[in-house]
């Protein structure tokens, strides 16, 4: 916990209307509200809106200056790249309806549509152990020292490939059901079982949205596969994520207080008590936390957790993805004759474009996981430039002179978010799952990692909609 918030914690109320000592003096105010909701993501904004359509008084508290949470368009980059949330599954009902009623339209943009027509994204370069090749020349390229048997298989489809068969689950909601705890197995324990060799092993590493094979658990995989088998076709928000969120905030904008940052949640018989690091106290007779628990553990929580509760806040990790953006001129495909995106083994791990309205590449995304992405967050800037430009180049030589970094991204040091989104532990899913949904005497728990049933944006609005029958069961 930052020094500033460890001195707030201990100063206490009275204490705290007389000064902060970094934001001046400040007078401690209380303000009353009939719900209080934390974060101003999709689920705090789904949960909010209902919330007020019952007639409540509601209170959005969001510590950082944007609505949005893990949808960010970042819009100083002349193409508007996405950070966080891009897909809308075909089956995301509850986001397509909250799109048609805010006036957001969802599809491809016309700069993607025209870049896809030109066949420039089609497939993936393979860059392994240092040696790049064409998805065709992949089983006999110098760099793929993939066994015998395994040769033929493809890095980034290899890890669904080989789990896919073995999926136990035939509904979205098998996954936290405890019959299925037996099968709460390491993701590496389970590819070993199947078959797959160490060199697989490595590959399919780098490929998992995850911080480790062996840290995480196979049952989000098989949760996930059963949602993909359910999808048959994906869309963007057009205007960039963000554009959703932003409209859902328009009608609940004098409820938003932007820059509250949460430093204390507590509970009693009177209600909920919520103290913010600028000295303002909010109460209220219950609260909503979407907050993801890597942000939710960094508070001073007195409330009535139970033991699963507790380990869940404390305990379940959040996958580190970090981004980094650059910028590329020429066609330097036609030069060397491999497709536009990349798949590496290398520490920028894989290259997908960023294109303009005109569907011309602008240069890439470079999407980095699990350990790849803690090694670029812990790098200088400068060390960080080298690296990229370095990397690049020496894996597709025709950028040599082509390639400028330009800034990157980290989720795990949004002080907001602590990481991407939640994987859980092995042998722990059913357990900690199930228990982040439940609410206390007065707190109740949302944010797509509450989520049963979908995951991504759906799960977050799902949650909401968990969230609110909740509340009216626990206020009947």
């Amino acid at each position: 916990m930052p020094d500033r918030r460890r001195l707030l914690l201990g100063l206490g109320a009275a204490a705290l209307g007389a000064t902060t000592g970094l934001t001046g003096c400040v007078r401690s105010r209380e303000e009353r509200y009939d719900v209080l909701v934390l974060g101003a993501g999709l689920a705090g904004l789904s949960t909010a809106a209902r919330l007020k359509e019952m007639g409540l008084s509601v209170r959005i508290l969001e510590s950082s200056g944007r609505v949005g949470g893990r949808l960010w368009t970042d819009r100083e980059l002349p193409d508007q790249p996405e950070c966080g949330g891009i897909s809308v599954g075909s089956g995301y009902a509850r986001v397509r309806a909250a799109g048609q009623l805010h006036g957001v339209g969802f599809g491809s943009s016309p700069g993607m549509k025209a870049f896809q027509r030109n066949g420039s994204a089609r497939g993936f370069g393979i860059a392994v152990n240092g040696k790049t090749a064409t998805v065709n020349d992949w089983a006999l390229s110098p760099g793929n020292q993939l066994p015998p048997e395994e040769k033929h298989r493809l890095p980034f489809r290899m890890l669904h490939e080989t789990l896919m068969p073995l999926n136990p689950f035939q509904s979205t909601g098998d996954w936290s059901d405890p019959a299925f705890a037996a099968r709460d197995e390491s993701l590496s324990a389970v590819l070993q079982r199947a078959g797959a060799s160490d060199e697989a092993l490595r590959l399919m590493n780098v490929n998992a949205d995850n911080n480790g094979l062996a840290a995480t658990s196979v049952i989000r995989t098989w949760r996930n596969q059963v949602l993909r088998r359910q999808a048959s076709s994906t869309d963007q928000i057009l205007g960039g994520s963000a554009a959703l969120p932003s409209a859902m905030a328009e009608p609940l904008a004098a409820d938003i207080a932007l820059k509250a940052s949460v430093v204390s949640l507590s509970e009693d018989a009177a209600g909920v008590r919520v103290l913010c690091d600028d000295g303002r106290i909010f109460r209220a007779e219950h609260c909503v936390s979407t907050l993801p628990l890597p942000a939710l553990r960094q508070l001073d929580l007195n409330l009535a957790l139970d033991p699963d509760q507790r380990d869940a806040i404390t305990q379940v990790p959040y996958t580190r993805i970090s981004l980094v953006f650059v910028d590329t001129r020429g066609e330097f495909w036609a030069q060397d004759g491999l497709p536009i995106m990349m798949w590496t083994d290398s520490p920028v791990e894989r290259w997908f474009p960023r294109v303009d309205a005109e569907g011309a590449l602008v240069g890439y995304k470079l999407w980095i996981n699990g350990s790849g992405a803690k090694a670029i967050d812990e790098l200088a800037e400068n060390d960080v430039r080298q690296l990229v430009e370095t990397t690049m180049i020496r894996l597709r030589p025709s950028l040599a002179g082509r390639v400028r970094y330009v800034k990157r991204f980290s989720w795990a040091a949004q002080p907001g978010a602590g990481g991407a989104y939640a994987h859980w532990p092995p042998g722990e899913t059913a357990r900690l799952a199930n228990a982040v949904r439940r609410p206390t005497r007065r707190v109740l728990f949302a944010g797509e990692h509450t989520a049963l049933h979908a995951s991504g944006m759906e799960g977050a609005m799902e949650s909401a909609d968990r969230a609110v029958v909740q509340f009216t069961e626990l206020t009947a």
